[in-house]
């Protein structure tokens, strides 16, 4: 399984293990600003078309629709500009894989994945029906994925949809 923790210096240490293949843990401690590879591997439609980086463990950005989850994703990058972001709620209507690295290790860290967001109420029921159902698949799914950030506005109360989400 995955180790994470922080260092004592506030740094972070992600790795994992292909346990079907026993292949040991690897550890790499890194900062946020040690990441200057940000690769944009695509937007997908389908969970069944999303590449899979066996050494490479996932975490995906969730939240309601307008809450920053591209902002956030622009901020980690090392350019800026790498997820659109628009006054407009709900234009993330695809699964988006970014590779994240650091040079200074010679590899790449892990896979961040931008979840399109819920709540968007101007979005037809059909169409909402259809992301959940590809956000659903892609955590059932997805072997490496070892955490789910939830972003929330800590200004907001939390509706029924956020609740929902937590459970």
């Amino acid at each position: 399984g995955k180790k994470k923790d922080t260092n004592r210096d506030g740094g972070f240490k992600l790795g994992n293990s292909d346990q079907d293949n026993n292949k040991p843990v690897t550890l790499i401690p890194f900062k946020t600003r040690d990441i200057d590879i940000f690769e944009f591997q695509g937007s997908f439609m389908e969970t069944c078309d999303i590449p899979f980086y066996p050494s490479l463990p996932e975490i995906a950005i969730f939240g309601k629709s307008n809450v920053g989850k591209s902002s956030l994703l622009n901020a980690l990058a090392p350019r800026k500009a790498v997820a659109r972001v628009s006054k407009t709620p709900g234009r993330t209507r695809e699964i988006n894989l970014f590779k994240v690295g650091a040079s200074r290790f010679g590899r790449d860290l892990f896979v961040l994945t931008d979840l399109p967001g819920y709540g968007y109420a101007k979005m037809s029921k059909d169409k909402q029906n259809k992301l959940g159902d590809l956000i659903g698949d892609y955590l059932r799914v997805r072997r490496n994925l070892k955490g789910v950030l939830l972003l929330m506005d800590a200004r907001r109360e939390p509706n029924q949809d956020d609740l929902d989400v937590l459970r």
